[in-house]
């Protein structure tokens, strides 16, 4: 009769509990090592990567937008100061035009930067590929705070993403669909 205070079997003893492993390969293709296939991967983060894929299309185009807005005003804002009279406390318009072109061209460039970036890496997420360039467009996509405008949803994503894409089971499913995989093969398998 077992103690009360047994410890349970270990997972070779056939734990019940224990998780499913795998030892098959999967042959390297494309400049891609093997890659060792998990054991069904039910509840992984796997099946988030498309939302944040998504979400990055979504954010890249709403941060290239507000660039090009920017971009924009660093033309014409200046142009029109160039009518404004002086006055007393108020910079001359040669001053005022070059420090507000300054300000917006500050101001575009993170939207104009991170907005590509985010779009690139959101298109390559779909196919679960470029992991890499996905954190990079993640973290430069919180460049996208001088826009003003996309701050908010940039740093939810960057959270949301870095966890998602950071999570070992993720770092498995792109290293498959670096290799070649594809993308309903990859959800089939972690059963995203």
């Amino acid at each position: 009769m077992a103690e009360p205070f047994d410890l349970p079997p270990a997972a070779d003893e056939g734990n019940p509990f224990a998780p499913p492993r795998s030892t098959r390969t999967m042959p390297a293709r494309g400049g891609v090592t093997d890659v060792t296939l998990p054991g069904p991967m039910a509840g992984s983060l796997v099946g988030h990567v498309v939302p944040v894929a998504i979400l990055m299309i979504i954010q890249g185009a709403l941060e290239l937008v507000m660039g090009i807005v920017w971009l924009s005003l660093v033309v014409v804002v200046p142009a029109l100061i160039a009518d404004m009279p002086g006055g007393k406390g108020v910079p001359p318009p040669a001053t005022l035009q070059t420090m507000l072109a300054v300000v917006y061209g500050v101001m575009a460039a993170g939207g104009v930067i991170a907005g590509p970036l985010h779009v690139a890496a959101g298109i390559s997420g779909l196919r679960y590929r470029r992991r890499k360039l996905g954190m990079v467009a993640l973290i430069a996509g919180l460049a996208s705070a001088s826009t003003i405008y996309c701050a908010p949803t940039a740093i939810g994503l960057a959270i949301y993403g870095m966890i998602t894409y950071c999570n070992p089971t993720v770092v498995a499913a792109f290293a498959l669909g670096d290799a070649g995989v594809p993308p309903a093969d990859i959800r089939a398998r972690f059963r995203a």
